[in-house]
Parts: C-alpha cells; sequence; structure tokens
C-alpha cells in the first residue's frame, strides 16, 4: 500500500491532492490494484475505471499514459482548481512507475 500528496509547503500540510493506492504486479503485470484519490471532491473518489483498466496489463510508459488520462476523463474542477487535474496524473503516475 502507498499513500501519496501533493502539497506546497511543509509534510504537515494539508494535502491538495492525494492517492492512496495497493498495487498488486508480477514482473510488471498488474494482477489488481486499487486506487484512492482525496482532495478532489468532498469525499475521497475511487478510481474505478482505472483499476479496470490496468488489470493484467504489463506496465510500459504507453499503457501509465493512458492510465493518467483516464484518472482524469472524468473530473469536473471548479476553474479555481483545474490544476489539480495536473497532480492527479502525476500521482497515479508515480505511483504506477514505482511498481515498473
Amino acid at each position: 500500500m502507498d499513500y501519496d500528496k501533493f502539497r506546497v509547503c511543509n509534510a504537515i500540510d494539508f494535502a491538495i491532492v492525494s492517492l492512496a493506492s495497493v498495487i498488486d504486479a508480477e514482473d510488471g503485470v498488474v494482477k489488481n490494484a486499487r486506487f484512492v484519490f482525496g482532495g478532489i471532491a468532498p469525499i475521497p473518489v475511487r478510481a474505478s475505471e482505472v483499476e479496470e483498466f490496468v488489470k493484467n496489463k504489463k506496465l510500459t510508459e504507453a499503457v501509465i499514459s493512458k492510465v493518467s488520462e483516464i484518472a482524469v476523463t472524468n473530473v469536473s474542477c471548479m476553474e479555481e482548481s483545474t490544476y489539480k487535474v495536473q497532480e492527479m496524473r502525476a500521482l497515479i503516475s508515480r505511483a504506477l512507475l514505482a511498481v515498473m
């Protein structure tokens, strides 16, 4: 299990965007994965579409790029929060790169 967050200042600051992830992979192939974003809605948001897409796929840069797009497909942010979309892409890519 992994937890990562984007914040502006110190580690004690609240996360602007966060990602909790559990990735079960063998030889770079994802067997099962769970992703939950925080800070993008009033409650944590599970990325079910990403979980289904990545299942049984070998992690490559192309797959990770596609995952980062799927993760933000249905996200609607207020105008002043659109930067969070880029942070979501970065957090989920970083989580998958760590397994690659």
